[in-house]
């Protein structure tokens, strides 16, 4: 797999073969008008195809910053119903403590109170245990609409990545040599 590296070192040389090919192109004498107007017109290509790979680049590049954007508000997120979990689980805790306390009493020595204060804690028991359920669902949620997400990205990515025949490597890795052209893509 090509690292960052490398894949810069290949931008970087074609990017000298092909200001080359431009200054030799520049300074090659023309003999007539024709050769001229040919001369121009692949100067203007070679700039083109320059232009191109940068907008590439950099489309690139963006959708990398956007990737990692997401990574991150996505950590935050499984943070947030981490804590919630944990404290729901906290809370479960102390009213499984109360709630057993209840129980273990005598039904001849229990007041209404605490018959009451018992079917109060068994409330609360369901209400945190279906918050619980609600957060592990809003998880999975989460997590398939991430994967779809992704899926979104990386074919964004492959059609810029795959124009002109060009095959690029993203730096986080997940991508692989694509040498495919995508039908369709015009750069105007």
């Amino acid at each position: 797999m090509e690292t960052l590296l490398e894949q810069q070192r290949r931008y970087h040389e074609e990017r000298e073969r092909l200001q080359d090919a431009m200054t030799k192109e520049m300074l090659q004498p023309s003999k007539n008008g024709r050769e001229q107007i040919n001369s121009d017109q692949r100067l203007r290509h070679l700039l083109d195809v320059i232009q191109e790979e940068e907008d590439d680049k950099m489309m690139v590049e963006w959708f990398e910053l956007v990737n990692n954007k997401n990574e991150l508000v996505r950590k935050e997120a499984d943070l947030i119903y981490l804590s919630r979990a944990q404290e729901l689980e906290g809370e479960q805790n102390e009213i499984d403590r109360q709630l057993r306390a209840l129980l273990l009493k005598n039904e001849k020595y229990k007041t209404e109170k605490d018959k009451v204060e018992e079917e109060q804690l068994i409330q609360k028991l369901l209400d945190v245990v279906n918050q619980r359920n609600i957060i592990v669902e809003s998880s999975k949620e989460d997590r398939i609409r991430y994967e779809e997400e992704d899926k979104d990205i990386a074919l964004a990515l492959q059609g810029i990545l795959t124009y002109n025949h060009f095959s690029f490597y993203s730096s986080n890795g997940i991508f692989i040599k694509m040498d495919i052209v995508i039908e369709g893509i015009k750069k105007s």
